[in-house]
Order: structure tokens, then sequence, then C-alpha cells
């Protein structure tokens, strides 16, 4: 499906649409032959529109989540985490696709990999130019993160949607299972904690 997305947009995108459609015309082209062939390839290029529009919605949205990671307290990166999740699990329940580099590389940090958006730089950039739609989680910390900004100004330069989203407007409640507020926050934080057998 995506190989057909990207041959659709390739033809979508040819500058001289005619030249590459150069078959259909005739080689000694009369006025009503240019007309009659014009409209077609218009008629053509409108068809491969509606096509490309149908298999973007087969493939579906695909949403960056930006929020807050590094810090030298290891407790906040963890809570930082924690609350990556259930935002990425309430941009899932309204549909949309989600990738969170927070959410896909904190576990991966118990293994020895470094937690500085340094070393994560290139694999997030590179899922980032692969999305439609960046959201900026707006959690303590966010604007002071080098890593949301630097995502933030290539959103800009792709010129990408952005949104700012705060958890509490994502959840949809003002007190759902787990209160938002950072009272609740920190005692569901240290719940999970303590069931994974403490601080590793």
């Amino acid at each position: 499906m995506k190989r057909e997305l990207t041959r659709i947009t390739a033809k979508l995108l040819v500058d001289d649409w005619a030249s590459a459609c150069a078959e259909d015309w005739p080689a000694r082209p009369t006025a009503s032959a240019v007309v009659t062939t014009a409209a077609r390839d218009r008629d053509r290029r409108h068809d491969l529109a509606h096509r490309l529009v149908h298999l973007k919605q087969q493939l579906g949205t695909l949403v960056y989540l930006a929020s807050p990671y590094s810090h030298d307290d290891v407790h906040v990166r963890r809570r930082r985490y924690y609350l990556a999740c259930k935002a990425a699990a309430a941009i899932m329940r309204q549909g949309k696709l989600v990738y969170s580099p927070i959410v896909h590389s904190h576990p991966l940090t118990r293994y020895g990999l470094p937690t500085d958006w340094g070393y994560w730089q290139q694999l997030d950039e590179a899922m980032l130019v692969r999305c439609q739609e960046l959201w900026v989680l707006l959690l303590d910390g966010w604007a002071a993160s080098a890593g949301i900004q630097a995502e933030i100004q290539l959103a800009e330069r792709r010129g990408m949607p952005r949104r700012y989203v705060r958890l509490e407007d994502l959840l949809g409640e003002a007190h759902p299972a787990g209160c938002v507020c950072a009272e609740c926050e920190e005692r569901e934080v240290q719940t999970a904690i303590d069931e994974r057998g403490g601080c590793r």
C-alpha cells in the first residue's frame, strides 16, 4: 500500500504532466486533439488524486508525540515515561496511530543505552519525517527540552502540522482512572515502580 501511495504521489508531482503521458499525444496534434488529450490527462490526474486521498485514509494519520525526558534524576525520567505512555494510549483511543520516542526508547535504557537527546537524535528525526503531525505534550520541562525544540524546528521546516496538548485534555476527564493532578500522578508512578520491584 505504501508503495502504491509513493507511485501515485510521484505522478501527481510531475512538473510536465503532458510529457509523462507523451505516448497518448498524437505526433502531429491538431487543436482538437490537444484539447481532447489534455482533458483526458486532467481526468486521469483527478482520478489519481482521489486514489491518493483514499490510500492516505487507509494508512491513517501517524502522530509523533514529543515529550520531555532527559533529567539527572532517574525518578523524574520514569515519571515522564509513564505520563508519555498515558498520553500515547489516549491518542490511540482517538483512532490515530502514534509514535512516542519516550515510550519506545525508555525501556531500552535498561540495557545500557544513554538517556540523552544527542544519542537518540538520529532515530527520532528519522521517525519524525515519517509522521504527518507533531503533537507536543506539555509536561513540566517541555520548553527547556533541547530534543523537543529540535523536533519543533524540524516539523516547522517540513510544514508539518503541530499541536500542543495537555495530558488532562487528552484523557478528556477531570479525574479519570488515575487522576492527573500532581499528587495522584506521583502515587501512580510509585505504584508502578513498586510493582516492578523497586528502582533499577
